[in-house]
């Protein structure tokens, strides 16, 4: 609760982004500047949040169950059960 004592004010959220990012559960999500990673059984999205809209979709073998983004190499790093993948940012 955030207000003055003897007020019942409620914090309230406000929803900036939402999309359907999967056909399956989302598993793991990174975020850096204007774009967001999510993943899910088998694959990796690119979202845009500006526009919306998906920048790119990547298959992976497996459930890809942890993504990590580095901006400064301008790579990112997913996780697939026994598999560790580093992907090109500017390729995509």
């Amino acid at each position: 609760m955030i207000g003055n004592e003897g007020e019942n004010t409620l914090n309230r959220w406000e929803c900036v982004w939402k999309v359907d990012a999967h056909n399956s559960g989302v598993l793991s999500m990174s975020l850096h500047e204007n774009f967001l990673i999510s993943t899910a059984t088998k694959s990796i999205r690119i979202w845009d949040l500006e526009s919306g809209k998906m920048m790119a979709e990547l298959q992976a073998p497996s459930a890809v169950r942890y993504v990590m983004i580095d901006p400064e190499r301008r790579l990112f790093l997913t996780a697939c059960d026994k598999t560790v993948t580093i992907w090109d940012l500017i390729s995509l």
